[in-house]
């Protein structure tokens, strides 16, 4: 495993090999037969989140060991990071403007920070109750807000009607790649005690 790993790379392109092989190419129409270029590789995340040993909770759950993966310890405060790194790259290094999403708002942060990194606009619908915390680091970036109690749906119709990418991971599956790597390194962090152990995560849009 440790020949995959792009020791000099930071984020998810530290497995940069392993993406390669899964790359999921499936340009959208909206691009016709544009060619993927591979310049971009978009991070803001620097180390690995750390693999938290946890005696407390293995002890109320009568486990033997219990470690937490502390993605909120990224830099943007989310495993949505991942995701949208990888995604915003892709759409960068096929030449699109403007991309689209929909979020409750750790999604929406992490595509906005990225796509002001990539000098890219972003068009982000979310909900008039989303935390406003996280409205306020919105309102730090360039993305253009705009608060409906529809956002998926609207975000879907801009998406469509004016051939702009959509973000949101249950749309694209781009964003598994992003995702994937987050195996990669729980793998690279407890390779010898994976064959006896279980990994539950949580999901978002199912």
């Amino acid at each position: 495993f440790e020949n995959y790993i792009a020791n000099g790379k930071n984020g998810i392109w530290r497995y940069e090999s392993l993406l390669e092989l899964r790359t999921v190419r499936n340009v959208p129409k909206a691009f016709g037969r544009r060619e993927l270029r591979k310049e971009v590789q978009l991070e803001l995340e620097k180390d690995l989140t750390p693999l938290e040993k946890r005696d407390d909770l293995a002890k109320i759950l009568g486990v033997a060991n219990l470690y937490l993966k502390r993605e909120d310890k990224n830099v943007l405060g989310s495993f949505k990071s991942r995701s949208l790194a990888y995604q915003v790259s892709y759409y960068k290094n096929l030449g699109a403007k403007i991309l689209v999403i929909s979020s409750s708002g750790n999604a929406a942060i992490c595509a906005a920070k990225y796509c002001d990194l990539a000098g890219m606009e972003l068009i982000c619908f979310i909900s008039p109750h989303t935390d406003p915390g996280k409205k306020a680091v919105l309102a730090e970036t360039n993305a253009v807000i705009i608060q409906t109690d529809r956002a998926i749906r609207f975000a879907t119709y801009v998406a469509a009607k004016y051939k702009m990418p959509n973000l949101r991971p249950s749309i694209d599956d781009n964003s598994l790649l992003g995702f994937e790597t987050l195996a990669y390194e729980i793998f690279e962090q407890s390779s010898l005690f994976l064959e006896k152990c279980s990994i539950f995560t949580f999901v978002t849009s199912g």
